[in-house]
């Protein structure tokens, strides 16, 4: 070969490799193929055929997150400020059920003195009455 026909082959070579370095990337179903089909979606992140689709595709995606970050951060932080005032309620329904449980056995040890009280005093008048009669 000559070396005008060496360079010429170099150079459409090159440009093949630069197009097709940069061509849409399109999603066919499961395959991945460089030319459209019938539904085919772009791949983002896929090197496009302008440096300036790829920067406005960059800088969207990033608005994007920048965004989904915002909103989750915004959720978290509702969701502490309502820890925050609910907190409160929850140590006093636990301490009301503590509390509950200590008027309970209470209660419950009040009724057996109550009991232990009348049957003594049952005996007592049931002693007594024998004792008249004697």
């Amino acid at each position: 070969m000559t070396v005008i026909n060496v360079c010429t082959v170099l150079t459409v070579s090159l440009l093949i490799i630069n197009v097709s370095a940069h061509a849409d990337i399109y999603q066919c179903g499961n395959l991945f193929q460089d030319k459209p089909c019938q539904g085919a979606k772009v791949v983002v992140g896929a090197p496009t055929t302008s440096n300036d689709q790829s920067a406005k595709r960059f800088a969207e995606m990033e608005a994007k997150l920048h965004a989904e970050n915002a909103e989750i951060l915004e959720k978290q932080q509702a969701a502490r400020r309502t820890l925050v005032q609910v907190a409160p309620i929850i140590l006093l329904h636990r301490q009301n059920a503590v509390n509950q449980r200590k008027l309970t056995e209470l209660q419950a040890q009040v009724q057996e003195a109550k009991d232990t009280a009348r049957a003594a005093a049952e005996a007592a008048a049931a002693a007594h009455v024998r004792a008249e009669k004697r």
